[in-house]
């Protein structure tokens, strides 16, 4: 109970305090209340955190984290290793970071899965675009 009230505080901080995208979660979803990724790039270091809030019928929530480098025509994915992780509450917090980035502008892709009895719903939660 401790970890679910420090991960809803911590997202409420996110939402507050970062710049983030927060999905419109409370009008396009009935499973999702909301989710927000948010980037921090210092010097040639991204620094990642995503969140997903069910609601109270949501048993588990998983997600998976991309972070994308702006090419010529789409954005392409920079992490090589997978960055997922999984909850058997009804919220998730991921935080991941990567070194040795290059010049260019950078964006945080989540996709979250919040499962509650026989349904699910996915949500994608992309931060604001930072650049080095």
């Amino acid at each position: 109970m401790k970890k679910a009230i420090s991960i809803i505080i911590s997202v409420t901080m996110l939402f507050l305090l970062c710049g983030t995208t927060v999905s419109a979660a409370q009008a396009r979803y009935a499973l999702v209340t909301a989710s927000t990724s948010t980037l921090n790039i210092v010097s040639d270091t991204a620094y990642c955190q995503a969140s997903v809030i069910g609601n109270s019928s949501v048993t588990s929530a998983s997600g998976t984290m991309y972070l994308e480098k702006k090419g010529i025509f789409s954005w392409k994915t920079v992490n090589t290793e997978s960055w997922t992780d999984s909850s058997s509450y009804n919220t998730l917090h991921m935080e991941n970071s990567l070194s040795g980035l290059s010049s260019g502008k950078y964006r945080v892709r989540t996709v979250f899965t919040v499962y509650s009895g026989n349904s699910s719903e996915t949500v994608e939660a992309i931060s604001i675009e930072e650049t080095i």
